[in-house]
C-alpha cells in the first residue's frame, strides 16, 4: 500500500503490505509523516459491501430529495418513495441514476435502500425531468 499527496509518495516505490479481510470492507487509518513516512492502522472489517443499481428520486425547488425511506425498483420498475412533510405542496422533478454505494442494508430487487447513502446532488449527466408531480399541501 503506498500514498501520494500531491509531490510526496508516502511508502517508497514499493509501499507497505496491509492484510485485509477477503471479499470484505474494511476501514484503515492512515497518519501522513514528514518524508515521506507514514504510519497505517490495521485494517478493520466493516459491515458493508458495494452495491450497484438504478435508483430513481425527487428534486424540488431547492434540489435532490432525501427520502424517508425508499425501495430499489423491482424486476416490473416499480419503486417507492416516502417523502419527508417538508415535500408538501411542492413540484417534484423524477430523475433516475446509476449509484455505487457502499451499504449495510443487502441491495435487492424492491429492496430497502440505506437512504444514508441518498446523493446530496446530482451529477451533469444524471437523466431529470422525466416526469412531474404536484403534492397537495396537505
Amino acid at each position: 500500500m503506498g500514498v501520494a499527496l500531491g509531490g510526496t509518495n508516502y511508502g517508497g516505490v514499493t509501499g507497505t503490505n496491509a492484510s485485509f479481510k477477503r471479499l470484505s470492507s474494511s476501514t484503515m487509518d492512515v497518519q501522513l509523516g514528514s518524508g515521506g513516512r507514514y504510519t497505517l492502522s490495521k485494517p478493520v472489517a466493516t459491515p458493508g459491501a458495494v452495491y450497484q443499481g438504478l435508483v430513481v428520486g425527487v428534486s424540488g425547488g431547492h434540489g435532490v430529495i432525501r427520502p424517508v425511506a425508499a425501495r430499489w425498483p423491482d424486476a416490473q420498475g416499480r419503486f417507492s418513495l416516502l417523502l419527508p412533510r417538508s415535500a408538501r405542496g411542492a413540484t417534484l422533478r423524477f430523475w433516475e441514476n446509476q449509484r455505487e454505494l457502499v451499504s449495510t442494508v443487502k441491495a435487492v430487487p424492491g429492496g430497502r435502500i440505506d437512504v444514508s447513502t441518498w446523493p446530496r446532488e446530482l451529477g451533469q449527466t444524471v437523466p431529470r425531468g422525466l416526469a412531474v408531480l404536484r403534492i397537495p399541501s396537505e
